[in-house]
């Protein structure tokens, strides 16, 4: 099974700093057009099925991503949510760390005690996986998704994929045979244009 793990399109809250958490997310104007570009990037493929978070801001990207693909597939799996941030949702990180920078802004949320575990996050995702391997072994899958789930399944089986290299509509190709998961190329979006 092949899989193009796709971060969602930016959303009004990450443009602002915002904390989302289980945040439906709305994505901002200006950026659905990633979510278009990556449509065109991904045309070749060769998708069979899209997988995406029941959160609006990975809905909404999957269904841009496939306007052009409508024999494809579109379904929800809760278990590719975000992970939980708890008391932090809906908090700013300028807020909580006006000297911080998006890339330290990780710490904010791993001595929580109502935020979510990174260890279970990847236990949903690993369990997702196992269940997508078993239904779709030859098949290629795009799943949408958010950062920090990525980044929770990747740390899990020591994928080094820094979370500030997960960016909006960020993918990666990933192969998973016998319940292995293997990188084949790391996160990246060679499908956006410089000015966007």
């Amino acid at each position: 099974m092949y899989l193009y793990i796709i971060r969602h399109a930016e959303t009004e809250d990450n443009k602002n700093g915002i904390i989302q958490g289980h945040r439906p997310g709305i994505l901002t104007t200006h950026w659905r057009e990633q979510a278009k570009h990556l449509a065109l990037y991904i045309a070749s493929f060769g998708i069979d099925t899209v997988y995406t978070s029941d959160l609006l801001r990975a809905q909404e990207t999957a269904t841009i991503m496939m306007e052009e693909h409508d024999t494809i597939p579109i379904y929800t799996d809760p278990r590719l949510r975000e992970r939980d941030t708890g008391s932090r949702t809906g908090r700013s990180f300028y807020e909580l760390d006006p000297h911080g920078s998006p890339d330290t802004w990780s710490h904010l949320l791993d001595a929580q005690a109502t935020v979510e575990p990174l260890t279970e996050v990847a236990m949903r995702a690993r369990s997702c996986l196992h269940d997508r391997e078993k239904k779709h072994a030859d098949d290629v899958l795009a799943i949408v998704t958010d950062g920090w789930w990525m980044y929770a399944l990747f740390q899990s089986m020591a994928i080094n994929q820094p979370l500030k290299h997960i960016s909006n509509t960020a993918r990666c190709l990933c192969s998973r045979d016998a319940g292995k998961l293997r990188l084949l190329s790391p996160c990246a979006t060679p499908h956006l244009p410089s000015d966007i």
